[in-house]
């Protein structure tokens, strides 16, 4: 054992130093290293497809090395798809989806921050626009509310400092310094400076999902502004040609007056729309337009992001292979985790896309396979204990030349021994009662299986025969004794009783019972042919 932890250490420390050395001479070469060269400086120990493999190449991520991807033939081997292949891809949509994704590009470092600038542009964009309505401000005066109440976290609707979560001197300071905002806004709300309001709302950083909900609901108001106003400007250009015509009917005198008075109602209900939004119907129009457009520079930004980087959901998905879902399936989640992790980037902070959105693919993944993989969920924490388990069990079957024992997993991954044990049998598939087997498939799973609840058709039959005797045995008692005893141990098919209950029911002491019941026993156990008839049941030989 000691022999066998040694070499699982200097395996370890052997892979330090080659990442080490790694990153020491891409650094050396402005922080990037070519894929080819990469490949050729890695021992075949830790080549691709190994675990040590992903660790090198998530280390070099990590300290801002630029892996560049030069050869469309090196791009095809990792992703397991090359040109060649074209004439054998036929109708799979796998491979007709990998065939589609090795055209486009990888992103440079400078193009995802320029993204990730559109991206922040038109999100501040769309938020300054609505918050610069009545209607916006009371949206998020109304979330002000519901965050008092407890009905919404605070954090759902506005950002927090990271450290929010961790220091409670950091989240006592962020909720005084929130709480010091709504303040100000309710303040400038009763003096009606709404462009102060505005600013204020920007700094807080709303949720942008938040932001697009109030943002649907307030096109869908102004849609209903839109029919009011529209039907009046056609009242009023009716009533207006019938006022400039010379000669008039009495019906359309009368049309004239039924129309005014219709007019009267929709110039008040434009009035309130007005009110309402804070806007007159041209400005409202205007900042609807603007809005659109800076969403569909959004998602057009997003897209370059994300399209940029398929090729990661593939690297990705391929280690969740037999795990319970499709390839495709796999590639699908995690495509939505990339598109999450789009909209939740920072390029201010420094590091690359592709590091951080890895997170979140996987995560993505991880919580399909958990929701969706398995008859009986497992929690995602626990799915990630199971996949460090898998991952332990495969290097120390490597290096021990064996299956590795619970003790040997739990010393590796530094990880209590139970909590090895309870993840491997969460791990295990559950089976279908009704699943069919056999060639014909006549027989099912549960036919075969013992039935510990109800007994053998021998059990039953003993039982019976034993509950007969034992009625036999008690016609020989009196008739207060024999009831005691029947319902003393439930021998009416219903719950024991205990003496109290039986006397209640007797009318008779709790002592009285307990004298009955032991001379009734002691008759039994007394009397050779009544113990004989249980003892022959009891034991036959």
């Amino acid at each position: 054992m000691p022999r066998q932890k040694g070499l699982v250490k200097n395996r370890i420390q052997r892979l330090n130093k080659l990442i080490s050395r790694l990153i020491k001479e891409a650094k050396e070469s402005g922080n990037k290293v070519k894929y080819e060269e990469l490949i050729k400086k890695i021992p075949p120990e830790y080549g691709e497809g190994t675990e040590a493999f992903d660790v090198i190449i998530t280390a070099l991520l990590d300290n801002g090395i630029e892996i560049e991807y030069h050869d469309r033939k090196t791009l095809s081997e990792i992703y397991e798809f090359e040109d060649d292949e074209e004439s054998k891809i036929g109708d799979d949509p796998a491979k007709i989806y990998l065939k589609q994704i090795a055209n486009l590009g990888l992103l440079t470092k400078e193009q995802e921050v320029q993204y990730a600038k559109e991206i922040d542009d038109a999100r501040n964009g769309i938020t300054k626009l609505l918050f610069s309505t009545k209607y916006g401000i009371k949206k998020f005066l109304k979330w002000v509310e519901q965050i008092e109440y407890g009905v919404l976290p605070l954090e759902e609707i506005v950002s927090v400092d990271p450290n929010y979560w961790t220091s409670k001197k950091k989240n006592r300071e962020e909720k005084e310094r929130i709480k010091s905002a709504f303040d100000k806004i309710r303040q400038l709300y009763e003096k009606k400076k709404f462009s102060e309001i505005t600013e204020i709302i920007l700094e807080l950083k709303p949720n942008f999902r938040k932001v697009m909900e109030v943002v649907e609901k307030m096109k869908e108001m102004f849609r209903k502004f839109e029919e009011v106003y529209l039907r009046k400007k056609d009242i009023e250009i009716a009533v207006s040609e019938l006022e400039n015509s010379s000669l008039l009917s009495e019906d359309e005198s009368e049309d004239i007056g039924s129309l005014k008075e219709e007019l009267k109602k929709l110039e008040k209900e434009v009035r309130n729309y007005e009110n309402y939004f804070g806007y007159s119907y041209e400005e409202m129009k205007q900042l609807i337009e603007e809005i659109n457009k800076l969403f569909s520079q959004y998602e057009e930004a997003k897209n370059k992001m994300v399209k940029g980087n398929l090729r990661l959901v593939i690297g990705v998905a391929k280690k969740f292979l037999n795990r319970g879902l499709e390839f495709m399936d796999l590639v699908q989640e995690g495509n939505a985790g990339l598109m999450k992790a789009a909209e939740k980037f920072d390029y201010r902070k420094g590091y690359k896309f592709s590091t951080y959105a890895t997170w979140w693919i996987k995560q993505s993944i991880m919580r399909a396979i958990a929701d969706h993989a398995r008859t009986i969920r497992i929690p995602i924490h626990m799915i990630e204990t199971i996949m460090r388990i898998t991952k332990a069990n495969r290097i120390l079957t490597q290096e021990f030349g064996r299956e590795p024992t619970y003790e040997e997993i739990s010393e590796y991954l530094n990880m209590p021994i139970e909590k090895v044990r309870q993840a491997i049998e969460a791990a295990k598939e559950p089976i279908s009662m009704d699943k069919p087997i056999g060639k014909d498939e006549d027989a099912y799973i549960g036919d075969f299986i013992a039935d510990n609840v109800y007994g053998t058709p021998f059990e039953d039959a003993k039982r019976t025969l034993l509950r007969e005797k034992i009625m036999e045995v008690l016609e020989t008692l009196t008739l207060r004794e024999r009831k005691i005893l029947i319902m003393r141990y439930g021998l009416d098919g219903r719950p024991p009783r205990s003496l109290d209950d039986i006397a209640m029911e007797l009318g008779i002491s709790r002592e009285r019972v307990r004298q009955i019941e032991a001379r009734a026993m002691a008759k039994i156990k007394n009397n050779e042919l009544r113990r004989q008839k249980l003892i022959q049941l009891i034991n036959p030989e």
